[in-house]
């Protein structure tokens, strides 16, 4: 069974030169379901079986809404965008592979390729251009959950206990917050900000982090009997050292 069938009147003539391909199937072993009357009879000109052509509609989208939903978008409305409007912006992108993003709408033409759709809307009193950007925005918002997760293990559970895994994660976003901090005030570079970019400094990452500070080549050893770190004379982490040093010193 052919569900929810399309076919554009440009593509019935490519679809003609390819019938002696699939006539048997289309003729006597499918049934279609087209979307449209115009649909059914472009199928039925390739060679589909009348009998087995039906006009269903778009099973995807024909169906009946909850009766309380127009009130309950009434109610969003009253609640959130009183007396204004409430803008919705979509973003088409053409991609060149099917994916589980991919949506048809009616708007365009099926055969064009494949499209991934982007849908935004706020309650903040947002005109449609700004309220895209604060969509594209959020990428920043992303990065830093992902550094939580890859960086801090904010996603593991490691207990069986809800209260210890509650504090975990509190420790957790506190260590991202301290680590942010300590940038900042050792001297992250300030960048301009832009609309889409909300975040005033260049971090590092976590692991970059721990290169840059703990993961030093270095030795163990006991000059006098006492137990010693000694690290490579290296002139860029003497820099790198005393500049966090100095800074901190002025934060204090």
């Amino acid at each position: 069974m052919l569900a929810s069938a399309r076919m554009s009147p440009r593509s019935v003539g490519r679809y003609r030169r390819l019938v002696p391909l699939f006539r048997q199937a289309l003729s006597h072993g499918i049934v279609i379901a087209a979307q449209s009357e115009a649909d059914a009879a472009r199928f039925r000109s390739i060679g589909a079986a009348g009998p087995r052509t039906h006009v269903t509609g778009n099973i995807k989208f024909d169906f009946e809404p909850p009766p309380d939903v127009e009130s309950r978008g009434l109610d969003w409305r009253g609640q959130n965008a009183p007396g204004r409007p409430v803008w919705v912006a979509i973003y088409r992108k053409h991609v060149r592979h099917r994916a589980t993003k991919n949506y048809q709408l009616d708007l365009f033409d099926p055969n064009d390729g494949h499209y991934e759709y982007s849908a935004v809307t706020s309650s903040l009193h947002l005109t449609l251009a700004n309220l895209w950007w604060f969509a594209c925005g959020r990428g920043n918002h992303e990065k830093t959950i992902a550094q939580l997760k890859t960086g801090l293990a904010f996603h593991t559970v490691p207990t069986m206990t809800y209260a210890a895994n509650s504090a975990w994660q509190h420790l957790v976003v506190l260590t991202h917050n301290l680590l942010t901090n300590f940038q900042i005030e050792t001297g992250a570079v300030r960048r301009t900000p832009s609309r889409k970019r909300t975040v005033l400094h260049v971090l590092q990452t976590i692991q970059s982090l721990r290169f840059t500070f703990f993961n030093r080549a270095a030795q163990l050893v006991r000059p006098h009997g006492a137990l010693r770190l000694r690290l490579m004379d290296n002139l860029e982490t003497r820099r790198s050292y005393g500049r966090v040093a100095r800074a901190l010193a002025r934060a204090a």
